[in-house]
């Protein structure tokens, strides 16, 4: 049985004024009393469930189980009913986004508003954040990774979401995802961030969470602490990723993500994507428009950049530019997202200076809300670029010997 934590009957703000569109308006939400596991659900945990589940994390028997779709995280929430005698389900979003406040109102993360990681790690999947229990006894935002909850999502469900108990539209291709990771972004990480996936996918950058609204045993209750006592994360050493055999990973996004494609909802998580993307009811809601499947670049030749010098948002003819300046001729791809309003395109084997690294550039116009950037570290290294936009539009890339012009198409 995992640890649970007692959530109260009670109020809440819920959204974020300064957030993505799907994360407004801030509304007041009553929830009912529930508990909740204070982790995700673990590999040693999930695998008393499916003995032969694998997936390409971390797979530790403690770590957080990833590779599963939304599907099989409703099976397990079953079975562990089961085997228990108690009422074990998906968290509704309402129910996650309480329990990751932890009591602390109008504040970005679980911990208040400090950034969760330095600049520097940006974009670091080998990056952890020392876990810390929230003022609720809920441990939220260190896991890196998106996490699944019971709604069917829709980008503009808050207009119309009831004041007590919400549940998601009646209905939609997609389901809520919550959480999201440096890896995406680290402001993906913020407590309102929403994203999106279809209940099908699997993606090495999904966990999830389960909650019973039956009183479990004293001794499988945590002990709250003290709401005052939540401090912001100490950065942690980098802890190394075993490596272990691949599992599909979709972006989830919606952040401001919509990736899980996950990404993620607006956030949708990423295989590794920045802000969610994203990026895990009511009225049903028309189903989003395709993303640009993927499109690889030109082939890398012997003047491939390997550095990103500088960043510029300018307009050309109603359309908006932005440009990636370049020591050399890029090797680039668009990511296919199940988010509309998202363009992600990576920059292959290129490095983007650090003063850029974590830095949003605010745009406001035509159509485009901002330009972020995230640098990984992997092999070879990707710098990402993440267009949020108003409303799904066209676009092209355009590739120069020392850049990349991404061309944003004005709506007609």
């Amino acid at each position: 049985m995992p640890e649970l934590a007692r959530i109260a009957a009670g109020k809440f703000s819920m959204g974020a004024e300064a957030g993505a569109t799907w994360e407004r308006p801030v509304h007041q939400v009553h929830v009912s009393e529930f508990w909740i596991t204070t982790r995700p659900v673990t590999y040693e945990q999930y695998r008393a469930f499916r003995p032969s589940h694998e997936a390409e994390n971390d797979v530790r028997g403690d770590a957080p189980v990833t590779g599963i779709d939304w599907n099989d995280a409703s099976a397990y929430c079953r079975w562990l009913g089961e085997r228990t005698g108690k009422n074990f389900r998906l968290p509704t979003e309402a129910e996650w986004e309480k329990a990751v406040r932890g009591g602390l109102e109008g504040k970005k993360y679980p911990w208040g508003d400090e950034p969760p990681v330095p600049e520097e790690s940006a974009g670091d999947a080998d990056y952890r954040i020392p876990e810390r229990a929230n003022g609720f006894g809920v441990t939220a935002g260190v896991y890196n990774l998106w996490e699944w909850v019971a709604d069917p999502y829709a980008s503009d469900y808050y207009k119309v979401s009831p004041g007590a108990d919400p549940q998601g539209p009646e209905s939609s291709r997609y389901r809520v995802l919550r959480g999201g990771g440096y890896r995406d972004d680290p402001n993906s990480m913020r407590c309102s961030n929403r994203g999106s996936a279809r209940p099908t996918t699997l993606s090495n950058v999904i966990t999830f969470r389960v909650v019973s609204t039956d009183t479990p045993p004293s001794s499988q209750v945590t002990e709250v602490p003290r709401p005052d006592r939540a401090q912001p994360p100490v950065p942690a050493a980098p802890a190394p990723r075993p490596v272990a055999r691949p599992v599909p990973s979709p972006v989830p996004s919606p952040v401001p993500s919509p990736v899980p494609s996950i990404a993620t909802a607006p956030p949708i998580p990423v295989p590794s994507a920045p802000k969610p993307l994203a990026p895990v009811p009511s009225p049903p809601v028309p189903s989003p428009a395709p993303s640009p499947a993927p499109s690889p670049g030109p082939s890398a030749a012997a003047s491939v950049a390997d550095t990103i010098t500088r960043v510029e948002v300018t307009t050309e003819g109603g359309d908006l530019i932005v440009t990636l300046h370049t020591n050399g001729r890029p090797n680039y791809k668009t990511l296919s997202l199940s988010n509309p309003d998202r363009l992600v395109i990576d920059v292959i084997g290129a490095r983007m200076l650090a003063p850029r690294a974590n830095r949003p550039i605010a745009v406001g116009r035509l159509g485009v809300r901002r330009v972020r950037l995230a640098q990984f570290r992997s092999r070879p290294p990707v710098a990402r670029t993440v267009i949020d936009l108003e409303a799904p539009r066209g676009f092209h890339v355009e590739v120069l010997d020392d850049g990349l012009r991404i061309h944003v198409k004005t709506l007609p």
